[in-house]
């Protein structure tokens, strides 16, 4: 089962798509997220890429690529996740969060849980919070992305994390602030 989107979400409502997650692959491309109080995707699938969409003023982050590992086990681990070519404008939270939980809490879930995850080539401006946030993640790489009048000390957080490629990200009017803080622990 493939999930594909190639139309923009119209001003009437007319396109709908509902759990299309759970497809074994899913593509959306050239699409308007936007004036959300919740998250604009959850993702808990493998094999996604997501490309020239633009995500605006949405309150508790764009793109959640998340996972609990625990008795629950909500969704599958995510991996092979591209998201390029993208505008993230004036959302809250990370706009770009990799997040694993277990039973025990966040550090029960092995480091690179959650791989192959690709940030690339995105505009991120606007943000109350950290742009991109990886916990968990592991095999995965951000590059290319542009940052600009961000509202938070760094754009990029990553911790309890593995083999992550951080590489050619600029910031751009942004005084006194780091592209990326590790923290491996």
């Amino acid at each position: 089962i493939d999930g594909y989107i190639d139309k923009a979400y119209s001003d009437s409502y007319t396109y709908r798509i509902a759990n299309v997650s759970k497809g074994a692959s899913v593509k959306i491309h050239n699409s308007l997220i936007g004036n959300k109080r919740n998250r604009g995707m959850l993702l808990q699938t493998r094999n996604i890429e997501i490309s020239n969409c633009t995500f605006m003023n949405i309150v508790h982050g764009a793109i959640n690529i998340h996972s609990v590992h625990d008795e629950f086990m909500e969704g599958y681990m995510p991996a092979n996740v591209t998201v390029k070519n993208c505008k993230f404008l004036s959302n809250n939270w990370p706009n770009v969060s990799v997040f694993t939980w277990g039973s025990d809490g966040q550090n029960s879930v092995s480091k690179g849980a959650i791989k192959n995850i690709t940030v690339e080539n995105n505009f991120f401006t606007g943000q109350t919070d950290i742009a991109l946030s990886l916990w968990g993640a592991g095999e995965s790489q951000i590059k290319n992305n542009l940052f600009a009048f961000l509202n938070f000390p760094n754009a990029i957080s990553i911790s309890h994390s593995k083999d992550i490629t951080v590489t050619d990200n600029l910031l751009v009017d942004i005084e006194d602030k780091e592209v990326c803080v590790f923290d491996y622990n």
